[in-house]
Protein backbone atom coordinates (compact mmCIF):
# COMPACT_ATOMS: atom_id res chain seq x y z
CA UNK A 1 0.00 0.00 0.00
CA UNK A 2 3.01 2.09 0.97
CA UNK A 3 4.53 1.61 -2.30
CA UNK A 4 0.81 2.70 -4.27
CA UNK A 5 0.95 5.97 -2.16
CA UNK A 6 4.68 7.00 -3.19
CA UNK A 7 4.10 6.73 -6.92
CA UNK A 8 0.43 8.58 -6.62
CA UNK A 9 2.53 11.46 -5.28
CA UNK A 10 5.05 10.88 -7.61
CA UNK A 11 3.09 10.91 -10.42
CA UNK A 12 0.75 13.94 -8.76
CA UNK A 13 3.99 16.02 -7.91
CA UNK A 14 4.86 15.36 -11.57
CA UNK A 15 2.02 16.78 -12.94
CA UNK A 16 1.96 20.06 -10.65
CA UNK A 17 5.69 20.61 -11.68
CA UNK A 18 4.97 19.81 -15.37
CA UNK A 19 1.94 22.31 -14.92
CA UNK A 20 3.80 24.82 -13.22
CA UNK A 21 7.21 25.04 -15.32
CA UNK A 22 5.83 25.77 -18.73
CA UNK A 23 6.20 28.66 -21.14
CA UNK A 24 3.18 28.15 -22.47
CA UNK A 25 1.47 30.24 -20.11
CA UNK A 26 3.31 33.50 -21.55
CA UNK A 27 0.78 34.62 -24.23
CA UNK A 28 -1.66 35.18 -21.54
CA UNK A 29 0.45 36.41 -19.58
CA UNK A 30 0.57 39.51 -21.83
CA UNK A 31 -3.14 40.44 -22.11
CA UNK A 32 -3.83 39.58 -18.18
CA UNK A 33 -1.22 42.08 -16.72
CA UNK A 34 -2.75 44.62 -19.50
CA UNK A 35 -6.11 44.53 -18.55
CA UNK A 36 -5.23 44.86 -15.20
CA UNK A 37 -3.22 47.82 -15.40
CA UNK A 38 -6.11 49.63 -17.21
CA UNK A 39 -7.96 48.44 -14.41
CA UNK A 40 -5.53 49.86 -12.25
CA UNK A 41 -5.04 53.39 -14.20
CA UNK A 42 -8.54 53.55 -14.57
CA UNK A 43 -9.63 52.63 -10.55
CA UNK A 44 -6.95 54.80 -9.27
CA UNK A 45 -7.43 57.88 -11.64
CA UNK A 46 -10.67 57.94 -12.69
CA UNK A 47 -13.10 55.87 -10.91
CA UNK A 48 -15.18 56.30 -7.75
CA UNK A 49 -14.11 53.28 -4.68
CA UNK A 50 -15.38 50.46 -5.63
CA UNK A 51 -18.46 50.73 -2.88
CA UNK A 52 -17.80 47.14 -1.22
CA UNK A 53 -14.52 47.06 -0.94
CA UNK A 54 -13.33 50.08 0.25
CA UNK A 55 -15.70 50.14 3.56
CA UNK A 56 -13.75 46.96 4.30
CA UNK A 57 -10.24 47.87 3.06
CA UNK A 58 -10.59 51.62 4.75
CA UNK A 59 -9.60 54.12 2.51
CA UNK A 60 -5.54 54.32 2.85
CA UNK A 61 -5.59 50.76 2.41
CA UNK A 62 -8.10 51.14 -0.61
CA UNK A 63 -5.85 53.41 -2.21
CA UNK A 64 -2.48 51.20 -1.49
CA UNK A 65 -4.33 48.18 -3.63
CA UNK A 66 -5.50 50.77 -6.23
CA UNK A 67 -1.78 51.98 -6.87
CA UNK A 68 -0.55 48.36 -6.06
CA UNK A 69 -2.27 47.27 -9.31
CA UNK A 70 -0.41 49.80 -11.70
CA UNK A 71 3.06 48.65 -9.53
CA UNK A 72 2.35 44.80 -9.81
CA UNK A 73 1.17 44.79 -13.33
CA UNK A 74 4.40 46.97 -14.64
CA UNK A 75 7.06 44.90 -12.68
CA UNK A 76 5.95 41.52 -14.27
CA UNK A 77 5.47 43.54 -17.87
CA UNK A 78 8.97 44.41 -17.38
CA UNK A 79 10.73 41.67 -16.00
CA UNK A 80 9.16 39.57 -19.63
CA UNK A 81 10.06 42.98 -21.79
CA UNK A 82 13.57 42.44 -20.20
CA UNK A 83 13.70 38.63 -20.22
CA UNK A 84 12.52 38.92 -23.89
CA UNK A 85 15.22 41.18 -24.97
CA UNK A 86 18.19 39.51 -23.45
CA UNK A 87 17.25 35.89 -23.73
CA UNK A 88 19.66 33.89 -26.22
CA UNK A 89 19.40 30.10 -27.08
CA UNK A 90 21.83 28.63 -24.75
CA UNK A 91 20.90 26.76 -21.94
CA UNK A 92 21.99 29.33 -19.32
CA UNK A 93 20.29 32.40 -18.65
CA UNK A 94 22.07 35.55 -19.33
CA UNK A 95 22.15 37.71 -15.76
CA UNK A 96 19.69 40.37 -17.31
CA UNK A 97 17.61 37.51 -18.12
CA UNK A 98 17.77 36.61 -14.16
CA UNK A 99 16.73 40.02 -13.49
CA UNK A 100 13.96 39.51 -15.48
CA UNK A 101 12.73 36.89 -14.05
CA UNK A 102 13.36 38.08 -10.80
CA UNK A 103 10.91 41.46 -11.80
CA UNK A 104 8.45 38.77 -12.75
CA UNK A 105 8.23 36.81 -9.35
CA UNK A 106 8.00 39.64 -7.39
CA UNK A 107 4.77 41.12 -9.94
CA UNK A 108 3.47 37.73 -9.43
CA UNK A 109 3.50 37.67 -5.42
CA UNK A 110 2.22 41.71 -5.55
CA UNK A 111 -0.44 40.62 -7.78
CA UNK A 112 -1.57 37.74 -5.67
CA UNK A 113 -1.76 39.74 -2.92
CA UNK A 114 -4.03 42.17 -4.04
CA UNK A 115 -6.63 39.92 -6.12
CA UNK A 116 -6.59 37.96 -2.83
CA UNK A 117 -7.12 41.49 -0.61
CA UNK A 118 -9.88 41.72 -3.39
CA UNK A 119 -11.93 38.24 -2.75
CA UNK A 120 -11.50 38.24 0.96
CA UNK A 121 -13.07 42.08 0.49
CA UNK A 122 -15.31 40.73 -1.37
CA UNK A 123 -15.98 37.83 0.44
CA UNK A 124 -16.15 40.13 3.83
CA UNK A 125 -18.50 43.04 2.50
CA UNK A 126 -21.36 41.03 0.90
CA UNK A 127 -23.72 38.18 1.55
CA UNK A 128 -23.68 34.99 0.08
CA UNK A 129 -25.12 35.16 -3.33
CA UNK A 130 -24.25 39.26 -3.87
CA UNK A 131 -20.60 38.75 -4.44
CA UNK A 132 -20.89 34.97 -6.19
CA UNK A 133 -19.52 36.18 -9.61
CA UNK A 134 -16.14 37.46 -8.05
CA UNK A 135 -15.94 34.98 -5.81
CA UNK A 136 -15.64 32.01 -8.44
CA UNK A 137 -13.92 34.31 -11.09
CA UNK A 138 -11.56 35.93 -9.73
CA UNK A 139 -9.71 32.94 -7.67
CA UNK A 140 -8.70 31.27 -10.72
CA UNK A 141 -6.82 34.47 -10.92
CA UNK A 142 -5.34 34.12 -7.38
CA UNK A 143 -4.15 30.86 -7.77
CA UNK A 144 -2.55 31.84 -11.48
CA UNK A 145 -0.54 34.23 -9.72
CA UNK A 146 0.63 31.75 -6.98
CA UNK A 147 1.85 29.47 -9.56
CA UNK A 148 3.14 31.96 -11.94
CA UNK A 149 5.07 33.06 -9.33
CA UNK A 150 6.40 29.57 -8.29
CA UNK A 151 7.19 28.78 -11.76
CA UNK A 152 9.78 32.06 -11.26
CA UNK A 153 10.78 31.08 -8.39
CA UNK A 154 11.44 27.31 -9.89
CA UNK A 155 13.19 28.68 -12.53
CA UNK A 156 15.84 30.78 -10.41
CA UNK A 157 16.42 27.47 -8.64
CA UNK A 158 16.77 25.31 -11.98
CA UNK A 159 18.48 27.89 -14.03
CA UNK A 160 16.76 27.55 -17.16
CA UNK A 161 14.08 28.17 -19.37
CA UNK A 162 10.84 26.28 -19.05
CA UNK A 163 9.98 24.35 -22.53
Amino acid sequence: MRGVVSRSKQALLKVFWSTVYTDKVRPFVWVYYAALLVWGIYGTFFSAPATFVQPVMGHIVYNLWAWLHIVGTLTVISGLWLEERTHTDDSHDSPLERVGVQLQGGGHACMFFVLLGYEVSAMTATDWGDGVYSIFVIWPYVLGCLMLCTQCIARLVIGRRPS
